[in-house]
C-alpha cells in the first residue's frame, strides 16, 4: 500500500514522490544534466532504486518519469531496467523529435509494461489515470 505522507524523497540527482492519486512522479537530472551533463547508468540505477522505494512493494505501480531535463543519456543508464512491477510508465519528454526517438528506441526494447512517451505532463497523467481507482490504487 502506498503512502501518501511521502512528500518528496531525493536520490543523487533524482526526486520522487507519490502523489494523492497514487501516481508516482519522478523528475530525473538535475541542472547539470540540463546543461548537458550525462545522465550515466549510476544516475539510472538511483531513479529505479528512488521508484522501488517509493512504490512500497506494490505490483501494479504507476509511474510518470519527468525526463526534461536531461540532454545526453549513456547507452548503459538506457538500458538500465526500470521497477520490475510497473503497471504502465509515463514518460514526459522535452521534445516532438525526442518523443519520436524515444518511441522507436521502445518498439525495439520492447518492454514487459505499457510504455509512452509524451511533451506534456497533463496527457501523460490522463494516460496514466484511467488505471487508479477512487481510492488511489491502480486497477
Amino acid at each position: 500500500m502506498f503512502s501518501v505522507d511521502v512528500v518528496q524523497q531525493e536520490n543523487g540527482r533524482n526526486r520522487g514522490w507519490c502523489r494523492a492519486d497514487g501516481i508516482i512522479q519522478l523528475v530525473v537530472g538535475d541542472a547539470h544534466h540540463e546543461a548537458g551533463a550525462l545522465y550515466g547508468k549510476e544516475d539510472a540505477i538511483a531513479a529505479a532504486d528512488l521508484v522501488a522505494r517509493l512504490a512500497e512493494g506494490r505490483k501494479d505501480a504507476l509511474v510518470l518519469t519527468d525526463m526534461r531535463r536531461l540532454r545526453k543519456t549513456s547507452s548503459a543508464a538506457r538500458r538500465v531496467p526500470t521497477y520490475p512491477d510497473t503497471l504502465r510508465l509515463a514518460l514526459v519528454v522535452s521534445s516532438p523529435v525526442g518523443r519520436m526517438l524515444g518511441n522507436a528506441y521502445i518498439g525495439i526494447i520492447k518492454p514487459d509494461h505499457e510504455t509512452r512517451l509524451f511533451t506534456d505532463e497533463a496527457q501523460a497523467v490522463a494516460w496514466l489515470k484511467p488505471s487508479v481507482d477512487e481510492s488511489g490504487r491502480s486497477r
